[in-house]
């Protein structure tokens, strides 16, 4: 019985230790709730998004290259087709230098009937970390943000901004595990 703790308490260290770098407190969303997200099926990318400066990515074309190419990845494999011209959803990304504010919901509640509301009090601001990823998909007909969601602080041991793509591409996949969404479903 000892040793079959002991093994129990190995494998708990090895699963804790072998978890993303970045914690479930520093990755969330926000989403418009009267969208009707079954409508989306098509992406492309805001003129900011696709263009080749490296202008708020750290003077770094690659680095922002290396997260478009991870955001194409979780969209293709949720079903949404990349469209060059006329797109349902422009999808736009940015990464903070600097410790910011975002402005976001707490979440909403259910009323009467099942709808789903938030009131002002839901609102609050998130101070976060330098080294911020945020996605977010806009409503090309509307113009408006319909979901966004952020992975704060993703630093080096330096206090760098984390290029390695292979953290970049888990970063990314976690702020998406938060998107429920598959295209026209």
């Amino acid at each position: 019985m000892r040793h079959l703790k002991i093994l129990m308490a190995i494998f708990c260290i090895a699963a804790i230790s072998s978890t993303p770098t970045y914690s479930q407190d520093l990755v969330a969303m926000d989403e418009r709730l009267d969208t009707s997200f079954e409508d989306y099926k098509t992406f492309g990318w805001t003129s900011s998004a696709k263009s080749a400066s490296s202008e708020d990515f750290f003077n770094d074309a690659v680095l922002k290259s290396t997260i478009r190419d991870a955001i194409k990845y979780e969209l293709d494999a949720r079903g949404y087709n990349m469209a060059g011209a006329s797109p349902d959803l422009l999808i736009n990304f940015k990464v903070f230098e600097k410790p910011t504010q975002f402005q976001g919901y707490t979440g909403y509640e259910e009323v009467l009937g099942n709808d789903e509301v938030r009131e002002e009090e839901d609102f609050r601001t998130y101070n976060l970390k330098e080294g911020t990823l945020l996605i977010q998909m806009l409503d090309k007909e509307k113009g408006t943000i319909v979901w966004q969601g952020y992975a704060s602080g993703i630093m080096d041991d330096d206090n760098m901004f984390d290029r390695d793509p292979t953290k970049i591409k888990d970063a990314v996949e976690q702020i998406f595990n938060r998107f429920e969404y598959k295209a026209g479903k």
